[in-house]
C-alpha cells in the first residue's frame, strides 16, 4: 500500500436508487464517499414505478423532492376486479398531503429519479463515483476495510480504504456473500412477464388507477404511470419459457383487450421471478447490506423500492457520531443536545426528544434542526462515552451546560456520566428561573401533541419570516383547508400572532409569537 492510496469514509457498492440515496445522505453529512458501480451508463428503461410518502420525504432530505414532484404522478389507488371486470375490492389513495407531509402514493418512471440522484451527488465534492468497475476483493481489518476494484473496460486494478463497506448491489449481491448471509424463503416465488409500453394516442379509458386482474388463470396488474407510459404485468404459467411469452405477437395477444399496436409502442419486455426473501445478516463488522441485497418483495403493494430508501435513510444518519467509539452519525444542523432524565429535559423535548423517566440510566442525544429530516433521537447507557468530532461553524461553536454556563470549543466534546454525584440545585417556588423552565416544558407538551401540520408551519415561519396564508400553503404545499386549521390551532395557543399588512389592509400576515 502506498502514501497514496485513497481513503473513504463510506463505500458503497451500486448505484440504483438505494445506493445512490445512501450516497446523498452520507456526502450531505461531509463525509468522503465513493460510489463503485458496474455499469457505464445509468440503465434508461422503466423498472420501479411506485414510491409512498414516507419515501419522497426521504428525496426531501436528499434536496431533489422539488424536482422530482414536478416528474411523477400522484397515484389515485388500486382497483380489484374479477374476470368479468366486475370490481371486487375498491382501494383510494387519499389526494390529500398525508402525515409525511407528501401525498401517500406516486407513479414514476424510476430513470427520472435517478437522473436526480446522480446530479445531486455530482454536486458534492467529498463524493466520487466508480463506473464500469466491479469489487474483486475485500480485506477488512480492525480500523478500516481495503478494498479491491477492477475497471471492466480495460482491466486496471484499483485499491483504497474506506471505514465501512455498503452493499446496495441487488439480488445478487457480492457483498452478502462476503458477510456470509444466508437467505430465508419466506414462501412466494413466482415467474410473471412485465411489459412496459408507450402509447401513441391518448387512452383515458383505461383509467388513472392501478387495477389488479384477478383472474384465476393469470392474474394480470395494470399501471397508469407517468405521461403516457402504461405497464403490464402478466403470470407465466407453467411450461412457458422466457422465450416464448417475449414475443411481440404473443404480447400483443395478451394486450388484445385493451391495446393494439396501432395504440402503443412496446418499450421494454422482462421475465422476473416475483419472490419474497430476506437475508439473515444484514452487518458483519465494517460490513453490511441494503436494498435488494438484504430483502426482495413481490411488486404488488409497490413497497420494494420504498424498503430500499428507508435503509438507506435508516443507515446513512449512524455513521459519525461516536458512541463508545463507534461512528453512529455526521449531521448538519444548529447542534447537539445530550440529557439525562433530570438534565436538560425540556430543551430535548422541545426538539422533538422523548420524555425520559427520572431513574432512566440513559443519555439521550437529538439533533437540532438537521439538515436530515429523517434524523431521530439516540438513547444510549449512561455508562456511555459520547464525542461529538469534527465542529464545524462560521463564526464559533459554544457548549451549554444546563442553559447558564458557556464555553466555547473548537473541534471536539467528549461527554461520560461524571464519577461523583452532581449536586442538584432546587429553586424557590415563583422565581423567575422556574417560570421559565416551567413555560419550556409547557411548550415541549404542547409540541408533542401537536398535528404535524401545525408543526409544519410553525417550523416554516420560524426558517421564513412572517407569511401570508397563500405564502404559508405554497411554501409548505398543504391545501388551504389545512393551513387555515393549523393556523387556528396556532392562534390559539399563543404560537403564531396575527396582523395587517401595512401594504394592503386586508391581507392578513403571520408571525411566531415571543414567548416570555
Amino acid at each position: 500500500m502506498n502514501a497514496n492510496t485513497e481513503h473513504f469514509d463510506v463505500t458503497i457498492v451500486g448505484l440504483g436508487p438505494t445506493g445512490g440515496t445512501l450516497a446523498n445522505l452520507i456526502a450531505q453529512c461531509g463525509l468522503r464517499v465513493a460510489v463503485i458501480e458496474r455499469e457505464a451508463e445509468m440503465y434508461h428503461l422503466p423498472r420501479a414505478v411506485h414510491f409512498d410518502g414516507e419515501t419522497m420525504r426521504v428525496f426531501q432530505a436528499v434536496g431533489i423532492a422539488d424536482q422530482l414532484s414536478r416528474k411523477v404522478r400522484i397515484n389515485p389507488g388500486m382497483r380489484f376486479v374479477d374476470q368479468h371486470k366486475s370490481v371486487i375490492l375498491d382501494w383510494p389513495r387519499p389526494q390529500e398531503i398525508g402525515a409525511q407531509g407528501w401525498y401517500p402514493s406516486y407513479r414514476l418512471h424510476q430513470p427520472d429519479l435517478e437522473i436526480l440522484l446522480r446530479e445531486k451527488l455530482s454536486s458534492y465534492s467529498n463524493a466520487m463515483v466508480k463506473s464500469s468497475t466491479e469489487v474483486i476483493a475485500v480485506d477488512e481489518s480492525q480500523d478500516n476495510v481495503e478494498v479491491v476494484c477492477q475497471n471492466i473496460e480495460d482491466g486496471s486494478e484499483e485499491r483504497f480504504k474506506t471505514k465501512y463497506l455498503v452493499g446496495c448491489d441487488g439480488a445478487k449481491s457480492l457483498i452478502r456473500n462476503l458477510i456470509g448471509s444466508d437467505l430465508e424463503d419466506l414462501g412466494f416465488k413466482e415467474k410473471w412477464l412485465v411489459v412496459d409500453l408507450l402509447l401513441k394516442r391518448e387512452r383515458p379509458d383505461l383509467g388513472d388507477h392501478s387495477i389488479q386482474f384477478c383472474d384465476s388463470v393469470r392474474p394480470m396488474t395494470y399501471c397508469r404511470n407517468p405521461g403516457n407510459r402504461r405497464r403490464w404485468e402478466i403470470t407465466m404459467l407453467d411450461g412457458e419459457t422466457d422465450e416464448d411469452i417475449t414475443q411481440s405477437d404473443r404480447i400483443w395477444e395478451f394486450l388484445s383487450p385493451w391495446l393494439s399496436v396501432d395504440d402503443a409502442e412496446l418499450e421494454r419486455k422482462a421475465v422476473y421471478t416475483f419472490q419474497s426473501v430476506l437475508a439473515d445478516t444484514w452487518r458483519k463488522g465494517r460490513l453490511m447490506i441494503a436494498g435488494d441485497a438484504a430483502h426482495l418483495t413481490p411488486p404488488f403493494m409497490g413497497q420494494g423500492m420504498c424498503a430500499g430508501i428507508r435503509d438507506a435513510s435508516n443507515l446513512a444518519w449512524k455513521l459519525a457520531l461516536r458512541v463508545n467509539g463507534d461512528e453512529v452519525w455526521h449531521d448538519n444542523g444548529d447542534g447537539i443536545i445530550v440529557s439525562t432524565p433530570i438534565g436538560s429535559s425540556a430543551y430535548s423535548m422541545s426538539v422533538g426528544g422523548p420524555v425520559l423517566f427520572q431513574d432512566s440510566a440513559v443519555f439521550e442525544i437529538i439533533s437540532v434542526n438537521s439538515l436530515n429530516i429523517t434524523r431521530r433521537p439516540l438513547i444510549v447507557s449512561n455508562s456511555s462515552f459520547i464525542e461529538i468530532d469534527d465542529i464545524s461553524a462560521r463564526l464559533h461553536c459554544e457548549v451549554v451546560l444546563d442553559g447558564l454556563d458557556r464555553y466555547k470549543v473548537k473541534k471536539t466534546v467528549e461527554c461520560s456520566k461524571s464519577i461523583p454525584p452532581a449536586k442538584i440545585i432546587r429553586l424557590k417556588k415563583d422565581t423567575t428561573g422556574i417560570s421559565a423552565l416551567a413555560k419550556k416544558v409547557h411548550l415541549a407538551e404542547d409540541l408533542l401533541s401537536m398535528p404535524p401540520s401545525s408543526k409544519l408551519l410553525l417550523k416554516t415561519l420560524e426558517y421564513e419570516g412572517e407569511l401570508t396564508q397563500k405564502d404559508l400553503a405554497n411554501k409548505t404545499l398543504l391545501p388551504d383547508r389545512t393551513v387555515r386549521l393549523a393556523l387556528s390551532h396556532l392562534l390559539k395557543k399563543g404560537y403564531v400572532k396575527k396582523k395587517v399588512s401595512i401594504r394592503d389592509a386586508r391581507q392578513k400576515i403571520y408571525e411566531i409569537s415571543k414567548i416570555e
